[in-house]
């Protein structure tokens, strides 16, 4: 494995946001990507399931990401509702944060399956603190270890297998 390679460090989140994540300790992070387009019935169905959510307490406030996710690494942020795109998977897991998946187009009901057969995320009950719930975030944990280790020397490990598979190829020729 190499990496992920990704941006380890982002721009500071505004003040606004940061503000509305140190006065709640349950949110849950929305963002599905710069190319993907809801329909309306399923950003109204989204809308009332969110609202629905804060009103029985599971979170207590959900932000939802403009473009690319950039998931916010607060630990008020407990959850991040995606799209499945790989990018956003890699962000989640170097995160540590829990994942629920509502795939849209191309690999990303692929990442959604994988992702709930290895149970780091897909539906959760955040109320369940005995259930699926601990099983998925012992699986997130374990993962964001191993993210965290591969995407520090992503880089120089990639450069390091060329170069093996260069000399490789010379010498077998």
């Amino acid at each position: 494995m190499v990496g992920p390679i990704f941006n380890a460090v982002y721009d500071p989140l505004p003040l606004h946001i940061e503000h509305f994540l140190d006065q709640h300790q349950r949110v849950l992070f929305v963002a599905f990507g710069q190319h993907t387009l809801a329909k309306e019935h399923e950003t109204k169905q989204l809308l009332a399931m969110l609202l629905h959510m804060q009103e029985t307490h599971l979170i207590d406030g959900f932000i939802r990401g403009s473009g690319t996710s950039h998931l916010p690494n607060h630990p008020s942020a407990i959850t991040f509702l995606t799209h499945g795109g790989g990018m956003s998977l890699f962000e989640a897991l170097y995160a540590g944060k829990r994942t629920i998946i509502r795939p849209f187009v191309h690999d990303q009901p692929a990442n959604a399956f994988h992702f709930e057969h290895t149970q780091l995320g897909g539906y959760l009950n955040m109320d369940d603190h005995n259930g699926i719930d601990n099983v998925i975030q012992k699986n997130v944990d374990q993962y964001q270890a191993i993210f965290q280790i591969h995407a520090q020397r992503g880089v120089d490990r990639g450069a390091d297998l060329v170069e093996e598979v260069l000399f490789i190829s010379v010498e077998s020729v």
